[in-house]
């Protein structure tokens, strides 16, 4: 499966999805948060150990901000 992203207006994401439902394709509409929900997601799972952190040290890095 691959992904292609296009943003633009409204009307063009409108065009943009009527065609790839004529061509056999499947197409999404993401609103940002949900791109962002995504990306954070990946992200987490990029950096996943498999180790356990303590209480004190994850409120030792949250504090920093």
């Amino acid at each position: 499966m691959s992904v292609l992203v296009i943003q633009g207006t409204e009307s063009n994401q409108k065009l943009i999805l009527a065609l790839a439902k004529k061509i056999g394709s499947k197409a999404v509409n993401l609103k940002n948060q949900e791109i962002e929900d995504m990306l954070f997601g990946a992200h987490i799972q990029s950096q996943k150990t498999g180790k356990l952190a303590s209480r004190e040290a994850i409120f030792k890095v949250l504090d920093k901000f």
